[in-house]
């Protein structure tokens, strides 16, 4: 028996025709305009693919034909990255199973895997400048590039789209406005008991962050709620540059709030449906404009985050943990050399933290 590892690619690739109304010029009627679609003919095969290996960009046959006659179709193999035009390369002969996640409705500049998480059989890809064609109805709209995120799980040893979440004012229920970014930071986590996973998103183009909570519906499997900034912040177009979920706890950076200082917000999820503010934190001691709250990861009950700072050599990561339901802040490091970048990615697990450091001159 073949043990197989599932390692989930993502790639800016339009595959699946979802929309009913096509787009002006869009032969294979996903709302994405031929000019745009990396796959025009939408079979799971992209157009440049086709053009290299000698298929027909135009003809949607294509993926389902098997070019190599090995039982498997063209586009299954393109998916699972094996060689369409070579029996003895497929996915049952391949180990680690390598598998794409497409946007079924991507376009070539939509930043469709820009970020990412995974969970256990839930995947999200943040696409900062992808397109929000309906309404909050289901009802087709011109698009507008608000960014969107798209829901993936695994199911039968397969990885499949669930959902695409794109966003809705909560006054008017219409799309946020373009350039929103939504999609420009992604976190989900798995929590016990409930069907689907809870998935934090931001959008630092509107000042705003988004939680999607689990229902127990499979037509309507999120609820939407809303985090902004202030708008007398100046800062306010960085409000969800960074988000981080775990453990029933959510956490929403700003890194230019508070004149540069620096913002993070901390939010309890008491129910699907009740969020409440927990605490908050702003600023570094001693480092003016320190941007807290660039990066932030957030596992049980702690958090690491960096500041970037304004002024080069003082970026610097800082720690807080939660004791007795109250948020602490932890400790704090620098780097020992002024021209470094400390915190340019971290990532924590359990008590171990990993944090790069590198100096931009090579030194």
């Amino acid at each position: 028996c073949r043990q197989r590892i599932n390692i989930l690619f993502s790639l800016l690739l339009a595959s699946a025709p979802f929309i009913a109304q096509a787009a002006p010029g869009d032969l294979d009627d996903d709302g994405v305009g031929n000019t745009l679609d990396p796959d025009i003919d939408g079979d799971g095969i992209p157009n440049r693919v086709e053009q290299r290996i000698g298929f027909d960009q135009r003809d949607a046959a294509d993926g389902a034909r098997d070019a190599d006659s090995d039982t498997w179709s063209n586009a299954d193999e393109y998916r699972f990255l094996t060689d369409m035009q070579n029996p003895n390369s497929n996915p049952d002969l391949s180990e680690p199973l390598i598998e794409k996640v497409f946007a079924f409705d991507g376009t070539t500049f939509d930043d469709y895997g820009s970020t990412v998480d995974i969970e256990g059989g839930w995947a999200v890809v943040g696409a900062p400048d992808g397109t929000t064609t309906q309404d909050s109805a289901g009802n087709r709209i011109s698009p507008i590039v608000t960014g969107a995120v798209y829901v993936y799980r695994l199911s039968g040893g397969e990885w499949s789209l669930f959902e695409k979440l794109t966003p809705y004012t909560t006054d008017t229920d219409e799309p946020i406005p373009a350039g929103s970014d939504f999609g420009a930071s992604v976190s989900l986590s798995v929590e016990p008991g409930t069907t689907f996973p809870y998935i934090a998103v931001g959008a630092p183009g509107y000042g705003s962050a988004y939680l999607f909570t689990p229902t127990d519906t499979p037509s309507a499997p999120f609820t939407q709620h809303h985090f902004g900034a202030d708008p007398a912040d100046d800062g306010a177009d960085t409000y969800g540059r960074a988000v981080a979920i775990d453990s029933l706890s959510l956490a929403i950076g700003c890194p230019s709030c508070e004149s540069e200082a620096g913002l993070i917000e901390l939010y309890d999820i008491v129910d699907v449906d009740v969020v409440t503010a927990a605490d908050s934190f702003s600023g570094c001691a001693g480092i003016p404009s320190c941007q807290l709250g660039n990066i932030i990861e957030l596992e049980d009950n702690t958090l690491m985050t960096v500041a970037s700072a304004l002024r080069a050599g003082n970026s610097s990561v800082h720690f807080f943990r939660r004791a007795n339901g109250d948020w602490r802040y932890g400790a704090e490091l620098v780097s020992a050399l002024a021209t470094n970048e400390l915190g340019h990615n971290i990532a924590l697990s359990g008590d171990r933290l990993l944090i790069s450091e590198f100096n931009r001159n090579g030194r």
